[in-house]
């Protein structure tokens, strides 16, 4: 998942550029933690193939899953890569961006060779709706850090 965004501040802002790239950081912060606990657990749901546009897994894997595990969930074999991915992100903000680390089974790193399909990409994948929503969130958050910033005026935001 890559979400990008340009800040773009109209009228005069008497700021530090540092304190700007912090406001930044806590608010790609803020829509990483929502993608993780909003948006990565529907990557998991019944409905997620469909919704995301999952490559299509052979007929025999899918018949095998469900008489071995007893579902047909997506990205899902004995449920491990979802209870890791679910539990926690490493979210590392620098001073040119911020990333998300999630963590989970080895299966995910052998996506894309051969016949298995990119399970890393499809994990991270977003939708429109959901880069909207989360680039809406950036921009709130930064609208708030500058708005409450008693050392900056700002003519318009």
């Amino acid at each position: 998942m890559i979400i990008g965004a340009k800040v773009e501040i109209r009228g005069h802002l008497a700021m530090p550029k540092a304190r700007l790239v912090e406001y930044e950081k806590r608010a790609f912060t803020l829509a990483l933690q929502k993608w993780h606990r909003e948006m990565l657990p529907k990557h998991f749901a019944p409905n997620a193939k469909q919704v995301y546009r999952y490559e299509r897994r052979t007929a025999a894997y899918e018949q095998r899953k469900e008489r071995v595990k007893g579902h047909r969930l997506s990205l899902v074999w004995s449920g491990s890569s979802r209870e890791m991915a679910e539990r926690r992100i490493d979210i590392r903000p620098t001073k040119k961006h911020t990333t998300g680390k999630i963590h989970v089974a080895r299966a995910f790193n052998f996506s894309g060779r051969g016949a298995m399909p990119d399970m890393k990409a499809e994990v991270s994948r977003i939708l429109k709706r959901e880069q909207k929503e989360l680039l809406g969130l950036v921009g709130e958050e930064m609208r708030r850090q500058i708005g409450q910033d008693a050392s900056v005026k700002v003519v318009s935001i």
